[in-house]
């Protein structure tokens, strides 16, 4: 199922620079040290030199974790994975190098007209091997758009007055050491070089539409209660205590000189949102970074942006809603690492409905199913370092990391059993994964595109399911071209020689699993993902035109109502 290069062949060239989405994985040598994970998504940031030599333009975030990983040990590996079309993976395995924002090695890659906002290094990858690998286990996606917040965002701070408030200011803060305490920028926050892109860069259609829809599933939350008190606010100019957050979005629009929006064309939720200290209220819309404000009395607009904060947790109980968050995603990412210098970062893609499981704030695990390798089960048992990954294709953006202790149970173990008693196993299921969580951390997501969820692929269950039927009309349930034999053949060394699975290509056990793959949620692709959409589109529809004719009532109200009373008044007055 795999396949190795020294090089990026051509043909993969050509695939890998249509996809929308790359993921980065470094890690430290420390063997407390955390992997780290990270999707890339803007346009035009990723470039192929050559088949031994790519880059990308990395932008600014909450954290600085690759930089400090490649100044440490210079690994790297990045990983592709086919969303829509035929299933494939591409991991470059690379040596790398940062050259940062000010520097003449920037400066060679990167203009100041193309330079994009928040630019702040040149990653330079020297590749050394290349695998691909089938995907089976990466759900259907579409693509969606991108998200401008990132490019809004660190497009503010850049023309930011205020010294407190610019970029370098927030590199100096957040971007200078990992969370391991390495070295991360060195020199990008202190250069005279002024930090202003003169990149120009629009929204696709299919990201405004999908920006204008993206926050409809909190609409039927809990902002009802806080839209009611602003309602009542707006209309009597009584005070009142709002979320800082909106709980609704309009149509998106362009932000003009100065990112003072231009006037919307909707409004649609009501909001509270600070500006020169004090506390305005109103109708609210968002645009890219922006919560926009409508005052009512004076029909002017003011902006707050938002920060890429990371925040940091010892378990999933500090969030409530972050579990829940974390059940209704999709696919996830698993990162490992060996801790020799030339070993290879692994970054993995996980799929299929009902294989992750929380078992309480600090423990998870999930059903690891077989692959054409086994980096994760090896790095495990030899450092116990692990990390998963989740982010938000559609809604409103997010990250999750979990930072934990991994624990191998294969199968065949009474461990294994626990998790997985008969009949509950998958197909080709080789091994329970266990991570003991001791850091949770949160951050953004605005540079991850849109994604829109079509079901998962039902191949790789179907490979293994044939896989297991040999096995299970064999002699001691062992085939030669069974689950099994699989398993001694790709299994039992990583990429570094590490030991993989032990026992599991050796037990005596039936293959027994639940060959019901509707489990899985997986779906036909001709029929499957029109079936989704019908379930999905008219409860959102209903909700946004019934927020949409309270807003339009409240808004026209308040406009008689604020009329009336500035009449009153000016009566009063004469």
């Amino acid at each position: 199922m795999g396949k190795f290069y020294d090089e990026i062949p051509d043909h993969l060239v050509t695939w890998i620079t249509k996809q929308q989405m790359f993921t980065v994985a470094t890690a430290p040598l420390r063997d407390d040290g955390h992997v780290n994970v990270s999707s890339k998504g803007i346009d035009g940031t990723f470039h192929v030199i050559d088949g031994k030599r790519v880059w990308y333009e990395d932008l600014t975030e909450s954290g600085n974790e690759t930089i400090s990983h490649i100044r440490e040990n210079g690994r790297i590996t990045i990983l592709f994975n086919a969303f829509e079309g035929p299933p494939l993976i591409c991991r470059d395995d690379a040596a790398g190098s940062v050259h940062e924002f000010g520097t003449l090695e920037y400066d060679a890659f990167i203009s100041s007209e193309k330079r994009k906002p928040g630019s702040r290094a040149v990653i330079i990858m020297d590749v050394h091997k290349v695998g691909t690998s089938c995907g089976f286990g990466v759900p259907y996606f579409t693509y969606s758009g991108q998200h401008d917040t990132l490019l809004n965002w660190c497009t503010q701070l850049e023309r930011s007055q205020n010294k407190e408030k610019h970029l370098k200011a927030w590199w100096t803060a957040e971007n200078t050491r990992s969370l391991d305490g390495l070295p991360g920028l060195n020199t990008a926050h202190i250069t005279d070089r002024a930090a202003e892109s003169a990149c120009q860069f629009r929204l696709t259609k299919d990201a405004k539409s999908k920006a204008a829809g993206e926050p409809r599933e909190s609409l039927a939350g809990s902002g009802a209660k806080e839209e009611t008190k602003l309602a009542l606010a707006f209309l009597f100019g009584k005070p009142q205590i709002a979320s800082a957050n909106p709980v609704g979005l309009g149509g998106h629009y362009e932000a003009a000189e100065r990112y003072i929006p231009t006037p919307p064309r909707t409004f649609v939720s009501l909001i509270s949102v600070r500006r020169e200290g004090a506390q305005h209220y109103g109708f609210g819309l968002h645009a890219g970074t922006h919560r926009v404000l409508c005052i009512h009395e004076r029909d002017q607009f003011s902006a707050e942006h938002i920060t890429p904060s990371l925040k940091i947790a010892k378990g999933l109980s500090d969030d409530h809603d972050l579990i829940e968050w974390i059940q209704k995603q999709h696919m996830f990412i698993v990162a490992t690492a060996p801790l020799t210098a030339d070993g290879h970062v692994n970054v993995s893609a996980k799929g299929l409905a009902g294989t992750f499981h929380v078992e309480d704030p600090n423990k998870v695990w999930y059903e690891d199913l077989s692959g054409s390798g086994s980096e994760t089960i090896a790095h495990i048992r030899e450092n116990g370092r692990i990390t998963i990954y989740f982010n938000a294709f559609e809604g409103p953006p997010r990250i999750c990391r979990l930072w934990g202790r991994g624990t191998v149970h294969e199968f065949g173990t009474p461990e294994y059993d626990f998790y997985l008693p008969s009949g509950k196993r998958a197909p080709g299921s080789r091994a329970v994964i266990v991570a003991d969580i001791y850091k949770v951390g949160t951050s953004c997501g605005y540079a991850v595109p849109f994604y829109e969820f079509k079901g998962h692929r039902d191949t790789l269950l179907n490979f293994f399911n044939e896989k297991e039927k040999k096995d299970l009309g064999a002699d001691g349930h062992d085939a030669d071209n069974g689950l099994k034999a699989y398993w001694r053949k790709n299994n039992v060394r990583s990429l570094d020689g590490l030991p993989g699975l032990q026992s599991a290509h050796l037990s005596d056990r039936s293959v027994e699993a639940n060959r019901d793959f509707s489990h899985y949620g997986v779906v036909d692709m001709k029929h499957g993902s029109v079936e989704m959409k019908q379930v999905r589109t008219p409860k959102q529809r209903q909700i946004g035109q019934e927020e949409m004719k309270l807003m339009l009532l409240a808004f026209l109200f308040g406009t008689v109502v604020s009329a009336f009373f500035a009449r009153m008044t000016a009566i009063g007055s004469c």
